[in-house]
């Protein structure tokens, strides 16, 4: 798994990413051919910075899951890919075309040949092989929610979301519990100490 993590560590970096510019320049600085198609949606009227937050945005659409997550992966791995292929594909006389599904007559099936062309559907296929650990940390108001566990048991990113998450549950048991629990022990103690003097 840590080696699908490297891959997916970019991916990861764009759904953490947060609203503000600086941090949008960072990461375009950091990765900047990684979503290529930025500058293109950029001309029909959006800003690239508007343009990142939108594909920030249906990344995590990703991490949720659901229609709207097949719909995204659907775009980014099945249409832009056989876009990219159409536009290297060959004139009627010129040489054979690679198609996205293989006959496989030996294993009796149809196998994908699924080429990525770039690193941004790289990870995005690499996190669709991988999406039953795309988590969302359980604290709620985690800096980087966005992450992919190593088990599918875990719920928060990292040992200090758990800590905090445990203590937070610890000082809400104490503050809805702990009058009773002081009574009853108090009360446990005065008749263990009249049991003790007869």
């Amino acid at each position: 798994m840590d080696n699908y993590t490297d891959t997916l560590a970019t991916l990861v970096e764009l759904a953490n990413l947060k609203d503000d510019t600086e941090a949008i320049d960072r990461f375009l600085s950091a990765h900047p051919f990684y979503i290529e198609t930025l500058e293109m949606e950029a001309a029909h009227g959006n800003s690239i910075d508007q343009e990142v937050l939108r594909v920030r945005d249906e990344v995590r659409e990703l991490w949720r899951g659901g229609e709207r997550a097949d719909q995204i992966a659907q775009h980014y791995l099945i249409t832009e890919a056989i876009s990219a292929i159409s536009e290297r594909l060959p004139s009627p006389a010129g040489k054979k075309a690679v198609a996205p599904v293989l006959v496989d007559w030996k294993r009796g099936e149809l196998r994908l040949a699924f080429s990525a062309g770039n690193d941004f559907r790289t990870s995005i296929y690499e996190l669709l092989k991988l999406s039953r650990f795309a988590r969302i940390c359980a604290r709620p108001d985690c800096a980087a929610a966005f992450f992919v566990a190593k088990d599918l048991r875990t719920r928060y990113c990292s040992t200090d979301c758990s800590d905090l998450m445990q203590e937070q549950w610890r000082l809400d048991w104490w503050r809805k519990n702990g009058d009773t629990w002081r009574e009853q022990r108090k009360a446990g103690s005065k008749s263990k100490s009249k049991g003790g003097k007869r």
